[in-house]
C-alpha cells in the first residue's frame, strides 16, 4: 500500500477554546469525519514534540542555528507555534472544492454546535509526492514519531540528488528510523506566504538517537553542508502521533 499521491498539513492552534477540547473534537468528530466522508483515505492527530536533541531543529525564536559550523538560516514556524498537526493522504490537490467536503460538519458537537473555524489559527497546504522512501516496506502504518524538514534550495536537481543518491540511505542506518516521504508544495489554502517549497517527513519509532554517531555521521557530509548551508530557508519540527485512522496499527 503506497501513499496518496497528495498530503494536507493541517497546523492549527486553539484561541478560543482549550488544547484538551481541541484534540478531543479532532479525535471524536474531525478526522473520523474527513475519512469517512471520502476527502481522505488516512489522516493522523499529532501533537508538536521538541524533547529531543538535534542541533538543526528549529529553535523556539526562528533565527539561525549551526550545523558543523555552517549557518542555517530558519523559516519563521517555531516549535511552539501551531502545535497541533492534522495530516491526511488524499487523491485531491485541492479538497476545498470537492463534492466529499461538503459531507463534512464545520460545527462541532465538542462546541457546542459551534463553528470550528474562528476558534483556532490556522497553517493549511497540500502538497504532492515526489518520492516515498520506503527500505523495509513498512507501507501506510501508524508512526509514533517524525520530522518535519523543510527546505528552500538555492538548486533544485542538487537538493533531489542530495536526498536520492545519500541522505536517505544514511538515514536508515539511524536507530528507531522507519521511513521517508518527499514532498513539493502545490496550494496553500490558510496561513503564511513564502514558506519553503520542499518538505520530508521523517517517520521515527523514537528520536532517542538523534545525536548518536549515526544522525551525525550523516549530517558530517558536505553535501548536508551545501543542501542545507546554502538554503535559503529551512525548518524543522518534530511531532508526536496521537492517533490515526486508515492507517495500519
Amino acid at each position: 500500500m503506497a501513499p496518496s499521491k497528495y498530503l494536507m498539513r493541517v497546523l492549527s492552534q486553539p484561541t478560543k477554546t482549550d488544547e484538551k477540547k481541541w484534540e478531543k473534537w479532532y479525535l471524536d468528530e474531525h478526522l473520523p469525519h474527513v475519512v469517512d466522508a471520502g476527502v481522505a483515505h488516512r489522516g493522523a492527530l499529532f501533537r508538536a514534540h521538541n524533547d529531543f536533541a538535534l542541533t538543526t531543529k528549529t529553535p523556539p525564536q526562528s533565527g539561525e542555528t549551526k550545523l558543523h559550523g555552517v549557518q542555517l538560516s530558519h523559516f519563521d514556524e517555531q516549535p511552539t507555534d501551531k502545535t497541533f498537526c492534522a495530516t491526511y493522504q488524499t487523491d485531491f490537490e485541492d479538497y476545498s472544492q470537492t463534492e466529499e467536503i461538503k459531507n463534512v460538519p464545520q460545527t462541532g458537537e465538542t462546541f457546542g454546535g459551534e463553528a470550528f473555524q474562528p476558534l483556532a489559527e490556522w497553517d493549511v497546504r497540500v502538497y504532492e509526492l515526489i518520492q516515498n522512501y520506503d527500505p523495509d516496506n513498512l507501507g501506510e502504518s501508524e508512526t509514533p514519531y517524525c520530522l518535519h524538514v523543510q527546505n528552500e534550495p538555492p538548486d533544485d536537481e542538487d537538493y533531489h540528488k542530495f536526498y536520492e543518491e545519500e541522505h536517505l540511505d544514511l538515514l536508515h542506518k539511524v536507530p528507531g528510523y522507519r521511513r521517508s516521504q518527499r514532498y513539493k508544495l502545490v496550494r496553500t489554502l490558510q496561513g503564511p506566504e513564502g514558506v519553503p517549497r520542499f518538505m520530508v517527513i521523517h517517520e521515527f519509532e523514537h528520536l532517542d538517537a538523534l545525536d548518536g554517531p549515526e544522525l551525525r555521521h550523516a549530517d558530517s557530509s558536505p553535501w548536508v553542508h551545501k543542501v542545507f548551508g546554502n538554503a535559503k530557508s529551512v525548518n524543522v519540527r518534530g511531532f508526536r502521533c496521537v492517533s490515526s485512522l486508515g492507517y495500519k496499527k
